[in-house]
């Protein structure tokens, strides 16, 4: 006879013990108990295995966490593709992450941004077609800031077997699996405070890929990841406000060297402060004696094209309404982020290319007279 027994773990069965008597006899009951009881140690065996295994992957991740701390910590001296590759580097040791990415909102750390740059990509069997390193994704006309607009910290995992029909949101994820050839996605907002820097994605080919333990720790280093990005872009603030109080002080020192030359000295004034202010254009015009016309005196513009229509050399108060004389006749700072302003309607074709967004300042006398802007 043939006597069989089960080997569980945590009340699910793992295996099977077969025993076969010899011909014609049959076990007897303390035979059957040893062969159950040889089953029970069988079964402790595996699950000590299987705990022991768990540990050492524990202990791995947090071995990998720790050295990922100590880096993020000096993140600031790092150049930030450094700490892309270590991102890299401890997420891919598990087989089926086939891809990584990081994107990063742009130009405001929010999930309501109107872009996502790709800032890292990597692929362990080859590139990522669909997107290249520097690409702008259209967050909000793919619709991707809506997935994150009731939960902005909260990972997604994208399953392809469980989208829908693929309409409204299902389209949108479905998107994402396309972009990354993937049958599953771990989504991982980069969040600290207040601020939303964009998201960590992995994805896989195979279905069902991630555990909940590789999340878990997926979700760890995009903690560290958000951590690293909102270092160094405080670093690059500080330095770049270094940069105008220096640049500040040069104007001072030229302004007060202003002599006959007046057009070439306003041009190496402007030079000074165009860089650390991140203009890449000015104009500066005196009022004529009528006051009623503004006249060029140092201009620079990045168009290099003849066929490019280049800022006016002058403008009349009346006729050219800009945000440039609509600043000598308010006597107050005119600010254009968009091509349609308030005050002056907007903008023409040409004229978004000429002026792109622009600030406009009246110069004016200590005795508040404007003398030009």
């Amino acid at each position: 006879s043939v006597y069989s027994t089960q080997i569980s773990v945590g009340g699910k069965p793992i295996g099977q013990i077969e025993t076969k008597a010899p011909q014609r006899a049959q076990l007897s009951k303390d035979e059957q108990a040893l062969i159950d009881a040889v089953a029970v140690r069988v079964a402790l065996a595996v699950d000590n295995a299987r705990l022991f295994q768990q540990t050492q992957m524990a202990l791995g991740e947090s071995q990998r966490l720790y050295e990922m701390a100590r880096t993020v910590s000096s993140a600031a001296e790092l150049n930030i593709e450094a700490v892309y590759a270590l991102i890299t580097e401890q997420l891919s040791y598990y087989e089926n992450l086939d891809s990584l990415a990081i994107l990063l909102a742009d130009p405001f750390p929010s999930h309501l941004a109107p872009n996502v740059v790709v800032a890292h990509l990597w692929s362990r069997i080859g590139s990522i077609s669909a997107w290249e390193a520097g690409q702008r994704v259209p967050l909000l006309q793919q619709g991707l800031s809506a997935q994150f607009e009731l939960a902005p910290r909260s990972p997604m995992l994208i399953q392809a077997h469980e989208l829908g029909d693929l309409e409204g949101s299902d389209q949108i994820l479905a998107y994402l699996l396309r972009t990354l050839n993937a049958e599953t996605l771990y989504l991982m907002p980069l969040v600290t405070g207040a601020k939303w820097f964009g998201v960590l994605v992995c994805s896989s080919q195979t279905p069902r890929a991630f555990t909940e333990n590789y999340m878990s720790f997926a979700s760890a280093v995009g903690d560290q990841l958000a951590i690293a990005v909102e270092n160094r872009r405080l670093l690059e603030e500080v330095q770049k406000e270094a940069r105008r109080a220096l640049a500040l002080a040069d104007a001072g020192q030229l302004a007060s060297r202003i002599s006959a030359d007046f057009e070439s000295d306003v041009n190496r004034l402007f030079r000074a402060v165009s860089d650390p202010g991140d203009f890449d254009r000015w104009w500066f015009g005196v009022l004529d004696t009528d006051g009623q016309s503004l006249r060029q005196v140092a201009a620079l513009s990045p168009q290099e094209s003849g066929d490019t229509p280049f800022m006016p050399q002058r403008m009349n108060l009346k006729r050219d309404r800009n945000a440039i004389t609509e600043s000598v006749l308010i006597r107050q700072v005119v600010l254009v982020n968009e091509r349609v302003h308030p005050t002056f309607g907007k903008l023409s074709a040409q004229e978004h290319i000429v002026y792109g967004k622009h600030l406009a300042v009246p110069v004016m006398t200590s005795n508040e007279v404007v003398i030009g802007a």
